[in-house]
């Protein structure tokens, strides 16, 4: 499960933090800059758009997880790269990069118990 200052998972928000100093944006969201050395940064909103940089479709996934699915990393306007699944494709073939998506809040996985663990994921937009 995410820390609560990754993902609001009432409003399918992701945050990441942006540098006081050089303005580099990063995810998941530091305390600090890793680029500059900054101590300060602020936590921001990331935009719920994006767009697929690369992928894989998982065929032997873990325990808990529903194989074939897409695995995305998604580029954000913010400057960072997120990986997520896709959800929502009958076809696993249709995905490409360069292909928009959009932040969804949903079940990621099941628990030991099977119950459903929701988590951010992206669905074609």
């Amino acid at each position: 499960m995410l820390a609560p200052d990754v993902y609001d998972t009432e409003t399918a928000t992701l945050f990441g933090s942006r540098c006081t100093a050089c303005g580099t944006t990063h995810f998941p969201p530091k305390e600090g800059c890793p680029d500059c050395y900054a101590e300060t940064a602020e936590r921001i909103p990331l935009s719920r758009t994006g767009t697929v940089y690369a992928f894989t479709v998982v065929h032997a996934a873990l325990p808990g997880f529903k194989a074939p699915y897409p695995l995305l990393q998604v580029d954000f306007p913010e400057g960072v790269r997120v990986v997520g699944q896709l959800v929502g494709l009958e076809d696993t073939s249709t995905v490409r990069p360069g292909m928009k998506v959009v932040l969804d809040t949903g079940p990621v996985r099941t628990d030991e118990s099977g119950d459903d663990v929701i988590g951010y994921r992206f669905v074609p937009a």
